[in-house]
């Protein structure tokens, strides 16, 4: 099996521990018998949260850095298309005649228009209470 090294390397800000843990808790996956549970399913983020609570015969766990290193790689962005639609719709709302407003009435007013684009019109939108409380 090939070296994390590379891996982490390439991400050093989400992996800081010792890499030859990491790599041995890697090539670990290759002779342990891993429940079929966990073998089978077809979710790669369920794969490596179940491994990650998998525990040896002293009842530590066996992959945990592992899986936090996998999840946490899982879990970064293919593009920034997401931020720069956050950028664009921040300009739209903060314009020079609107500079007055503060940061949790932007975020409030994001929330808001997120939750009309994912609930459908502005009728159906409920608001949950974080974004009452913050406006």
């Amino acid at each position: 099996m090939p070296s994390l090294d590379d891996l982490v390397k390439a991400v050093p800000r989400i992996y800081s521990g010792c890499i030859q843990v990491l790599d041995d808790q890697w090539r670990d996956l290759d002779v342990i018998a891993i429940p079929p549970e966990i073998k089978d399913s077809s979710d790669i983020v369920d794969v490596y949260a179940k491994l990650g609570e998998l525990k040896d015969g002293v009842g530590v766990s066996q992959f945990k850095d592992l899986c936090t290193l996998a999840l946490q790689v899982l879990s970064l962005p293919a593009s920034n298309a997401d931020a720069e639609r956050l950028f664009s719709k921040l300009n739209l709302m903060k314009t020079k005649s609107r500079n007055a407003l503060q940061t949790p009435s932007i975020n409030s007013l994001i929330a808001l228009s997120e939750a009309v684009k994912f609930q459908g019109r502005c009728i159906n939108v409920t608001p949950n209470q974080r974004t009452l409380t913050s406006i």
